[in-house]
């Protein structure tokens, strides 16, 4: 038996359906929740450590009673832009909405004021990002070179793929763990969802200005917050819950 409770005169409502209870984010006639559902979907769907991340931040901050905007605390898409913030800063995923990677292919009219363009196709934004990052092979290079190169890195992920989902108990490796304050360290790259969620609180608790700084996805960059609309209300963060 389900109950669904839905309110048309707003765009957007909270239902919650089935038994037990579900939360379901239910938008009428809101284009703007359809193209940021696909961009925070397109986000998911490039790294397999990405979305138990972003579950594990969620729940933690229900369990902590700081995921309800209505209490002036964050609300779960504010988490889950940290998170991908965070994933930006250190490497493991791109800005979809970088300029460059849109190009002329995924340039979109502005929806309700907003620019909405962005790469929302998982391999051209991985080319992109590995471009970027200068890991992606010449074409001059010798075949049996390249195929050298294929097994060993198919070893290689065979090997990390059995961490990706330890649990958050798990043990940090020496040489993956943080040993300062620079969010881009070499331990993201093969590090587990657990490695993983102990940099996602030891950037915001120790890198991350909150006085002076806004996350923002769009441009993977951190900015002013006197340049990002300022005036806005804020909410409260309590560095204590970190």
């Amino acid at each position: 038996m389900f109950r669904t409770d839905v309110t048309l005169e707003q765009q957007t409502t909270l239902t919650k359906t089935g038994t037990p209870p579900i939360d379901v984010d239910v938008c009428v006639e809101n284009p703007l929740g359809m193209y940021n559902t696909a961009l925070l979907k397109c986000y998911a769907d490039f790294d397999p450590r990405v979305r138990p991340l972003m579950m594990i931040v969620k729940y933690w901050a229900k369990q902590r009673s700081i995921k309800d905007a209505s209490n002036a605390t964050l609300s779960s898409y504010c988490y889950v832009l940290m998170v991908i913030f965070y994933l930006q800063q250190i490497g493991i995923l791109p800005c979809l909405q970088d300029p460059e990677l849109v190009g002329e292919k995924w340039k979109r009219d502005l929806v309700e004021g907003c620019d909405v363009s962005a790469c929302l196709d998982v391999d051209e934004a991985r080319t992109f990002f590995l471009k970027q990052k200068g890991m992606v092979e010449d074409d001059d290079d010798d075949d049996d070179e390249k195929k050298g190169k294929k097994k060993k890195k198919k070893k290689k992920k065979k090997k990390k793929e059995k961490n990706l989902f330890l649990s958050v108990l798990d043990e940090i490796e020496e040489e993956d763990s943080i040993d300062d304050g620079n969010p881009k360290t070499k331990f993201a790259k093969n590090a587990g969802v657990s490695n993983l969620l102990i940099g996602f609180f030891h950037f915001y608790h120790h890198t991350f200005n909150y006085e002076g700084s806004v996350v923002c996805v769009r441009t993977g960059q951190i900015m002013n917050k006197n340049d990002y609309r300022p005036g806005e209300r804020g909410v409260r963060v309590d560095h204590n819950n970190f």
